[in-house]
């Protein structure tokens, strides 16, 4: 804006000078009509200054003229108040001539790049001036697909006779809005002034068409892969779109002949750039790139690419299903998406990781690598280890891989693959113990977390467990068992356990070592009750120890007399024999009663002999010998007498003598009979000078002896006194 000094003549010769705040735009003469505020009196009046301006229509104004007069812009019909404007009808107000505008303007648009404006001429209320022609002005207000105004648009100007009411606009932008105005221009028909009526103004919009466009599609090579694509093309500036709704129409095609295509993909873009993936490495595809406006499309443009070698793709899909029984382990995958032109086949690597049974063992472990055509493959592992499964693309060159999908897997436990290698420690073992030893199993053939080693002892060839039991240490390797028998073969058995299987037992034998007899012979020596002769018998009887099964080689018994009718000491061999292994008793006749004999008993074998001993008196008789030394005293008194008597000899009491028996006689008839436990009697109440006889015999508790018998007669006569 800019402050001017204008002079404004008034028609009737009155001239005024107003400051006026005037706007920027083309320097023009024109002719206003200003009217005082609050009047509506209409006076016109001429702008004469030349470096007075007029306002832009539509965009600046005149702000005041001394804040008395409001300027009104004839040939737009708009109140300029205040540096506002208000649109107010002000035709029906300027009744002056020779400035009103063309009728019923209208643009018709119904072929590309083409524009036609039809008008009707203007009404004059005068006979003072008539139409002598219009000018048509119009320029580039925007293009629709541009999001700024065309700013810099120049006007184009068209002059026509006052016969012509349409023009036709061409060579026009399409899909583009254009302000377009018509002019009328009169002349006075008196003095030959020539001037032009106000203005009537229209906005109307072109066509849409095809866009316009030079894509000159690519490929970036940068940004593209074996299996993805990066297209990108020029961009269609939006004075070329032509139309709405602009898009790029993307197609790619994976050519099967060399002409024909699948389509692979297909998409409207708006930007200049496309993106394909999951295409196939080292095929063949054209691209089609398509410019678009709503309905119009432009041509076609195309180009030809191939996807380069990729490297090596992950296969998919990798499972590991493990075998319980055979310990096997199938290993499936799936193909890459997308695979290497130069892909022959897969690799396969097992890697033991850990055995599980073997927590302290770090490795490192086996590693094996398997070339595989196809796509499963099956590998026997450990039981209870954990493996690390990989597979991966390969190429010709061994050193050309694809990246690896991996897997950890741990195999199924199962039964232990060994047993405890196991011996008899003969060097430990005893006559009653023995010693057995194993090695360890190792960890990796428990085939699980080990729980045990479980044993049994028993007699060989017997069923009867004489031990069984669990040992928990795992390092334990020594087991020793008491309390057995000597020269005795044992089977001993044992094995490995994890916490859901048992291994298989271990067998070995061991034999206590060899031991004399065994102390418990249970020999015994006792009377024989059944001997039938007048002499003693004994029994001597054995047995096999219980606790010794060593083989015996001799049994030799012998008796010796210790004493004779016990009352004679005497040391003497009465007999000795050497019997049958498998004799087991030895009786003993002729022997005399009453008396003490001892029995030894040698049992002997490889390892040498025991002897045992046993004593025992034989049985009790009837004596085989009267009493001796029997003698009479006579007392003084004649009538009574003492009668007394000694054991029967050594030899002949076969016993206890327990009583005697005696008799008195007086010729034939018995005088006195009794039993006595001394050795001696005595008689009263006899007759004096009388002879009598006397006889006594001993007895023990199994019978009485004879009796008692003097060299002369057989019983002992004495006479009382006188």
């Amino acid at each position: 804006m800019h402050l001017a000094i204008c002079k404004i003549q008034v028609l009737i010769a009155v001239t005024w000078q107003f400051n006026i705040v005037m706007g920027t735009g083309a320097a023009t003469e024109g002719k206003l009509n200003l009217k005082h505020v609050g009047s509506d009196v209409l006076t016109p009046f001429e702008i004469s200054n030349e470096e007075n301006t007029t306002p832009e229509r539509g965009r600046n104004g005149i702000a005041a003229v001394d804040e008395k007069l409001t300027l009104l812009d004839i040939g737009r019909g708009r109140k300029i108040l205040n540096g506002t404007l208000i649109e107010e009808d002000l035709i029906s107000q300027i009744n002056r001539s020779g400035y009103n505008p063309v009728r019923h303007l209208r643009v018709i648009g119904d072929q590309d790049r083409q524009l036609i404006a039809k008008w009707k001429t203007p009404d004059l209320d005068t006979t003072l001036y008539v139409t002598v022609g219009y000018v048509v002005k119009y320029r580039l207000r925007k293009h629709l697909a541009c999001s700024k105004n065309a700013e810099n648009s120049e006007w184009h100007s068209l002059e026509v006779n006052a016969t012509t009411t349409q023009v036709i606009l061409n060579d026009l932008e399409d899909y583009a809005s254009y302000n377009i105005s018509v002019t009328p221009r009169t002349r006075h028909t008196g003095n030959g002034i020539e001037r032009f009526g106000r203005s009537v103004s229209i906005i109307k919009r072109t066509l849409s068409s095809a866009p316009v466009a030079n894509l000159q599609p690519g490929q970036s090579s940068k940004r593209s892969s074996p299996t993805t694509m990066v297209f990108h093309w020029n961009r269609v500036t939006c004075e070329n779109q032509n139309g709405p709704n602009f898009t790029y129409v993307c197609a790619l095609y994976k050519l099967l002949d060399g002409t024909h295509g699948e389509l692979i993909s297909e998409a409207s873009v708006k930007e200049e750039s496309y993106v394909v993936t999951n295409l196939e490495p080292c095929t063949s595809y054209r691209f089609e790139v398509i410019p678009r406006s709503r309905e119009d499309t432009a041509h076609t443009e195309d180009i030809l690419v191939q996807t380069p070698p990729a490297p090596f793709g992950l296969v998919r899909d990798l499972s590991l299903s493990p075998d319980d029984e055979s310990g096997n382990v199938m290993v499936v995958w799936q193909p890459p998406l997308h695979t290497s032109c130069s892909v022959i086949g897969y690799s396969l690597t097992t890697t033991l990781q850990r055995q599980q049974a073997c927590p302290h063992k770090l490795g490192p472990f086996e590693e094996t690598t398997t070339r595989i055509n196809g796509t499963s493959h099956v590998i026997n592992m450990l039981p209870y280890a954990t493996y690390m499964v990989s597979v991966s693309t390969h190429g010709e060159n061994e050193e050309l891989t694809g990246p690896a999908f991996i897997e950890v897997l741990t195999t199924p436990k199962k039964a232990p693959a060994s047993s405890p290698a196991v011996s008899f420690d003969s060097l430990s073992s005893t006559v009653t113990s023995l010693v057995f030893t194993w090695e360890p199993v190792p960890c990796e053939d428990v085939n699980g977390a080990f729980i045990q080693y479980a044993y049994t002892l028993q007699r060989t060839g017997s069923d009867v467990l004489i031990d069984e039991g669990n040992i928990r240490d795992q390092s334990e390797n020594r087991i020793s068992f008491e309390g057995l028998n000597p020269c005795t073969n044992y089977t001993f058995r044992i094995r490995v356990e994890n916490e859901l299987f048992q291994g298989n037992f271990t067998t070995v034998q061991g034999e206590t070592k060899l031991a004399v007899p065994g102390e418990d012979l249970n020999f015994l020596l006792r009377t024989e009750p059944t001997c039938v002769t007048h002499t003693a018998c004994l029994l001597a009887t054995w047995q096999t120890p219980a606790a010794n099964s060593c083989p015996i080689t001799s049994h030799v018994i012998s008796l010796y007399q210790l004493d004779g009718d016990n009352c004679t000491e005497t040391y003497k061999l009465i007999a000795s024999s050497t019997v049958l292994n498998s004799e087991r008793r030895q009786v003993f006749r002729g022997l005399e009663h009453n008396s003490l004999y001892r029995a030894t008993l040698v049992v002997s074998n490889s390892a040498g002999m025991v002897e045992k001993e046993f004593q025992e008196r034989t049985t009790e008789a009837a004596p085989t010998g009267s009493p001796q030394h029997v003698a009479v005293r006579r007392p003084i008194r004649r009538t009574r007498v003492s009668v007394s008597w000694e054991e029967p000899v050594c030899g002949l009491r076969n016993g206890k003598i327990v009583q005697y028996s005696y008799v008195l006689r007086q010729g034939e008839m018995v005088v006195q009979t009794g039993v006595t436990h001394n050795k001696w009697h005595h008689f009263t109440n006899l007759r004096g000078g009388t002879m009598y006889s006397f006889t006594v015999n001993a007895s023990t508790a199994l019978g009485t002896g004879p009796n008692w018998v003097s060299e002369y007669d057989e019983h002992l006569f004495f006479m009382t006194r006188w």
